[in-house]
């Protein structure tokens, strides 16, 4: 048999080694030419794989030695595997595969991923159908030397047979615990619809790769609904679709976007400046860490080494204005914590996260507007709307919540009725109308903000906060015949130390 010319230079292999490759990508490469090759053959290669007992499988090992000379890497799949003509297409460098709109795009994985990670490797591999098994190894020193000339070891197999086995030795550097814990990491999410079909059986260091799917990980609506939007959209002639949703429980590490291609993901972490702010420094408010969603952008031109998408012109940009209208509402819905757990307030990351939320908020265009052109009606019309509603309510709801404070007594008041533009508080005391010491409070359980508090212990925050509220106007009115605000703040400041004066009398009535 002829021996197989290279067509790349010493230079060019060298150069491999350079590439700003992740170890996870590199060996993506191999998993890319294993898919690739089953998608194109699916039919032949089931009803084999049937026969075999078998699914199909890429198994990636790490094996170290005591020292760097002794670590090599090794894959195994059954595959459809390589014959004589495509064995040599796939050492021709910078020639495309016979079917390029896949995953296996430019011809140059096998060969980059190889070189980056070592000086040595060979490649075994027969085709389904084939009765011939071929060998060649790849010797950086050699080709160096001028001998571009690989040897094509050939053996008899069986026709049944089908696999391609790769091994790389003489390696450039070598992986410890957190980079081959991160490997498992993405290869999981990059592969995830593999996964999630169980079209591919992933193994990364004797253990299986895993997906769970990201809907059970999103927040439920009141309804017990996921919350989830799906989109469709075009940009620049191409289209592109997805989903996005919000975390139940806040993640900077796993929310962002996933850009996927060919069902394989591009992007692990997405993040348009648009929607999550600019990332150097890092934001880490509540979008950051609970905004999640897929984009699936086929047809748009990737990197060689399928880590990033190559934008045109103004490609992303459109893609970013486009994304952010379609995911405005769950925005504003990630900006609320709606998870039923304890949160310590004293810790300086929860401050940190809870006033990045504060700034993002209160530097959006939405509070700009409407503190540079809220239109305040005349006080009488207020006052007036104000006592209208508040009349309705109570000849609406006929039993109140009765709280009696000292000489005062609050009438606790909430009506279902109230439309999302009523205010979301309505305070009277009548004192004010010379008359008994009551007042009355009725909250708006349909006013948006409501909306957004879930849990208990945010409900009881929220009434303590409107009812102290009236509370602390009313003492300042009975105390001094108007409402200074220094004086209600002073009051409801007193207010709000009460559950900790409660639990401080209840610790020292156990200690006694």
């Amino acid at each position: 048999m002829d021996n197989l010319d290279l067509t790349f230079t010493a230079n060019i292999a060298e150069s491999y080694k350079r590439l700003s490759y992740k170890l996870w990508y590199a060996l993506a490469e191999y998993i890319d030419n294993s898919t690739q090759a089953y998608s194109e053959n699916k039919e032949l290669l089931d009803r084999q794989l049937i026969e075999d007992g078998e699914n199909l499988y890429v198994h990636i090992n790490y094996f170290r030695g005591s020292n760097l000379s002794e670590d090599f890497f090794e894959i195994l799949d059954n595959s459809i595997g390589m014959d004589e003509n495509v064995l040599r297409r796939a050492f021709n460098t910078g020639q495309k595969p016979e079917i390029n709109t896949g995953r296996s795009k430019y011809g140059l994985g096998l060969k980059t991923s190889s070189f980056w990670l070592g000086d040595k490797w060979s490649v075994t591999t027969t085709r389904l159908g084939s009765n011939k098994e071929y060998s060649i190894i790849v010797d950086i020193e050699k080709i160096q030397n001028g001998n571009i000339s690989l040897e094509i070891e050939e053996n008899d197999v069986e026709e049944k047979s089908h696999y391609t086995k790769i091994k790389i030795w003489d390696l450039h550097r070598r992986f410890v615990g957190r980079t081959l814990s991160k490997v498992r990491t993405y290869l999981s999410s990059i592969y995830r619809y593999d996964l999630l079909s169980e079209s591919v059986e992933i193994k990364w260091m004797d253990q299986f790769l895993i997906w769970k799917n990201l809907d059970e990980l999103l927040v439920e609506n009141f309804e017990g609904e996921r919350t989830k939007k799906e989109f469709n959209f075009v940009v620049d002639d191409k289209v592109v679709k997805g989903w996005a949703g919000v975390l139940n429980r806040g993640d900077r590490g796993q929310a962002g976007f996933a850009l996927v291609q060919s069902n394989r993901v591009i992007n692990t972490n997405y993040r348009p400046s648009e929607i999550f702010g600019e990332q150097d420094g890092g934001r880490n408010d509540l979008v950051n860490q609970r905004l999640i969603g897929e984009i699936f952008i086929d047809g748009f031109d990737v990197s060689h080494t399928k880590d990033q998408i190559l934008w045109s012109g103004e490609q992303e940009e459109e893609l970013e204005n486009k994304l952010k209208a379609e995911v405005i509402d769950l925005i504003r819905i990630a900006l609320t914590r709606r998870v039923r757990e304890s949160v310590d307030v004293s810790d300086f990351k929860t401050i940190e996260i809870a006033l990045g939320n504060l700034h993002h908020e209160m530097e959006s265009e939405a509070a700009s507007d409407l503190i540079e052109n809220i239109e305040i009606p005349p006080e009488k019309a207020l006052e007036k709307a104000n006592s209208y509603l508040l009349e309705a309510v109570i000849n609406r709801i006929s039993e109140p919540v009765i709280i009696k404070l000292g000489s005062l007594l609050v009438k606790l008041y909430t009506d279902e009725d109230m439309s999302t533009y009523d205010p979301y508080v309505i305070t009277d005391y009548s004192v004010k109308k010379e008359n008994d010491n009551t007042l009355i409070v009725i909250f708006n359980p349909n006013h948006p903000h409501w909306q957004e508090i879930k849990d208990d212990n945010g409900v009881l925050v929220f009434l303590r906060h409107v009812v102290y509220d009236g509370v602390s106007e009313w003492k300042a009115w009975n105390k001094t015949g108007a409402i200074n605000h220094d004086t209600v703040k002073f009051i409801k400041d007193n207010l709000l130390r009460i559950p900790f004066e409660i639990e401080k009398e209840k610790s020292e009535k156990e200690s006694r």
